[in-house]
C-alpha cells in the first residue's frame, strides 16, 4: 500500500516495516559498579544510520561518556560545544583519541546521551553527531558533539565506558533508522 495511507486502509507488516522511522534493535542494560558496557549486534546490514541512546542512572565520577566502536582503540577524532547551568560555555576536542565522546555524567545523577551513528556496519568511515550532558541538584550543562572514526572498518558492536570512575544503572537503546 502506497503512502500516506487513508481512513480505513488496512495496512499490513510489510506496509508497516516499509514505512516506520526508528526500529529498535537492541535494549542493553547497565549493570553496577562496572567499568564499561559492550553491545553486541548492534549494527547490520539492515540499515544504515542508528540511533544509540545512552541513558546513566549514576556514576562515581563527573566524567565523559566514551564509546569504541568494536575493537578499534585509538584514532578517533571528535569535538564538543557545550552551556553550564551557570551560562558559561566550554568546548574540547581530540584529533587522535583512543575513544569517541558521546556526552557526560555526573558524580551523583548520571547522565544522558542521543546520538546518531552513520554507516558503522559498512567498511568505510564511521561518523556521529548527537547531544547529552546532566543535570543535578548542583550543576549540569548541555552539549552538543560530533566525530568520525576515520578507519573502514565494518563493526557489529559497541562499548560504553565512563572516561573515569564506574556507571551504576540504566540502559543503552540502540534504534535503526529504516531505510524504506
Amino acid at each position: 500500500m502506497t503512502y500516506p495511507w487513508s481512513s480505513g486502509d488496512v495496512l499490513t507488516a510489510a506496509d508497516l516495516n516499509a514505512y516506520a522511522g526508528l526500529v529498535l534493535v537492541k535494549t542493553q542494560t547497565i549493570g553496577s559498579g562496572v567499568s564499561s558496557v559492550t553491545v553486541t549486534n548492534a549494527f547490520s546490514s539492515t540499515f544504515d544510520t542508528y540511533r544509540i541512546v545512552i541513558c546513566v542512572d549514576d556514576s562515581s565520577a563527573a566524567t565523559a561518556i566514551t564509546v569504541k566502536f568494536g575493537a578499534t582503540a585509538s584514532g578517533y577524532r571528535w569535538s564538543v560545544y557545550g552551556w553550564r547551568i551557570n551560562g558559561s560555555s566550554f568546548s574540547d576536542n581530540s584529533t587522535s583519541s583512543t575513544y569517541c565522546y558521546f556526552g557526560s555524567t555526573s558524580a551523583s545523577d548520571g547522565g544522558m546521551s542521543t546520538t546518531d551513528v552513520f554507516t558503522p556496519y559498512e567498511a568505510k568511515q564511521t561518523r556521529y553527531s548527537g547531544n547529552g550532558g546532566y543535570f543535578d541538584t548542583a550543576s549540569g550543562f548541555a552539549e552538543f558533539h560530533a566525530g568520525i572514526d576515520p578507519s573502514s572498518t565494518s563493526y557489529t558492536a559497541f562499548t560504553v565506558a565512563p572516561a573515569s570512575g564506574t556507571l551504576t544503572g540504566g540502559t543503552i537503546k540502540v534504534y535503526g533508522y529504516n531505510n524504506g
